[in-house]
């Protein structure tokens, strides 16, 4: 839906969709499953959405639509089933993780749960050790994470029934697995209609390590051709009342049809590196939006520019405002009314026309920034002034001399020397170590030396 990006399209439900099918035909029986396939000749469209702003960016929408391509259907059921296993992925040495490398021991069999029965939500969150929560170490992976029912069609969920089952994994051959490996036991399962009690002790972090599944039903019959729908939200949040307040959010976008309030989209940004610094341009495309939802379609307000050393986290990377002086329309009550004379500079830089530019002085040549430019509107009494996300024109740059801005025939390495896992140099990936070279003449050799002298590399270098 994001008009300044190159995959817009007016047929998008979200900023970023994912759409597939596919089908129980032909026939093909699973891996350790004792009986043949018998089809229901369904065909499936799923499709996921997604946003970048607001509580909208903890969440991803899962819209099923099952179409029945052969004889009718009786009392079907549909159901998410799911492993949740939150786990401090740094703290191991290998993936997927195990007790070697970690002092924290298995990734699994530390699952807390918990069911929200008036949101219709399932959540897990990390739990090290009994009791539930004491001895769970919860700073260790501080996120929940969940599956939330959201809805059915064409007829409402209200009119079905909900179970939510869950039981402790168990390996192909063992006697728990073969309780749920004919069609028939799984039916029952989904149709059972009741909310499992997940205080057993096979479901306590430790002693159990279960999966759970969420069920809506009965659809009394899918006749030839018809079609039903399923929805499902996979929903974070960092506490119990953030994930359940996320899950507000995903229910109340079900309710719309998801045609959501949304902020202007982020601008067409270039970032220009020099030295010691970075130049920021943006186009004003951002000031002509119009979110349809609104009682002021055209309700920009302002920017917002971002610069860190780390990938970035609003609002603690945010650098500087502008907003729009005296917009005159309620609800202006964001930002500073600041106008945009002191950003105001129109820039063609490779055929595009800029509008505005932001400079950052005083930036260390070599070094990674992480910086974007966001928009955002005045919101209204439903909603708070929304901003676009700033991943939408996210942009790694590292400041460095342009041409001509240093003098000729002389080479800048940044770092140098170059310490390992010194404080600029702990990052986790191969690209996170690096040397920066700026000002090389078109052909030369580079060589990199330890400080006592021995050749580490040599490579010629040609531009």
């Amino acid at each position: 839906t994001l008009p300044n990006n190159r995959n817009f399209s007016r047929d998008a439900v979200s900023e970023l969709d994912f759409a597939g099918e596919f089908s129980d035909r032909p026939a093909k029986r699973a891996l350790n499953n004792s009986e043949n396939h018998r089809p229901m000749s369904l065909l499936v469209q799923q499709e996921n959405y997604s946003w970048s702003f607001s509580d909208y960016q903890h969440l991803v929408i899962f819209h099923f639509t099952i179409k029945n391509l052969g004889p009718p259907l009786a009392n079907a059921w549909v159901g998410f089933y799911s492993e949740f296993a939150s786990g401090p992925k740094n703290a191991y040495s290998n993936w997927p993780p195990s007790s070697s490398g970690s002092n924290l021991g298995s990734w699994y069999n530390k699952k807390w749960l918990q069911y929200d029965d008036s949101l219709r939500l399932i959540r897990e969150h990390y739990c090290n050790g009994l009791p539930v929560p004491g001895g769970c170490n919860l700073g260790l992976v501080p996120y929940w994470v969940g599956i939330k029912l959201l809805g059915t069609g064409p007829e409402p969920l209200s009119g079905r029934l909900v179970t939510l089952s869950a039981w402790d994994w168990a390996p192909p051959g063992d006697d728990r697995f073969l309780m749920r490996d004919e069609d028939t036991e799984r039916h029952a399962i989904m149709s059972a209609g009741t909310i499992q009690d997940l205080s057993a002790a096979d479901l306590q972090p430790q002693s159990g390590d279960p999966v759970v599944l969420i069920s809506a039903g009965p659809f009394a019959q899918i006749d030839p051709g018809d079609s039903i729908s399923v929805d499902f939200a996979l929903v974070g949040g960092a506490e119990i009342e953030d994930i359940q307040e996320h899950s507000r959010f995903a229910q109340r976008a079900f309710d719309r049809g998801y045609v959501v309030p949304v902020p202007p989209p982020s601008p067409r940004l270039k970032v220009v590196a020099r030295d010691g610094g970075l130049d920021l341009y943006w186009d004003d495309s951002p000031e002509a939006f119009a979110d349809s939802t609104g009682a002021y379609p055209l309700d920009f307000e302002g920017y917002r520019i971002y610069l860190s050393e780390q990938r970035l986290v609003p609002p603690h990377a945010i650098r500087a405002q502008f907003d729009q002086a005296g917009a005159g329309l309620p609800n202006d009550t964001t930002g500073f009314n600041t106008g945009f004379a002191a950003v105001r500079q129109d820039t063609l830089i490779d055929g595009v026309q800029y509008r505005y530019r932001y400079r950052f002085p005083s930036l260390k040549n070599g070094f990674k920034y992480f910086c974007a430019i966001t928009a955002y509107d005045l919101g209204n009494s439903e909603i708070e002034s929304l901003e676009s996300g700033p991943s939408q024109n996210e942009v790694l740059a590292i400041p460095g001399p342009a041409p001509g801005e240093r003098a000729e025939r002389k080479v800048y390495v940044y770092p140098n020397p170059y310490r390992v896992e010194a404080t600029w140099d702990r990052g986790r990936q191969v690209r996170d170590h690096y040397l920066w070279f700026t000002n090389l003449p078109e052909r030369c050799t580079v060589r990199i030396y330890t400080l006592s002298g021995d050749l580490v590399l040599e490579r010629v270098f040609d531009g």
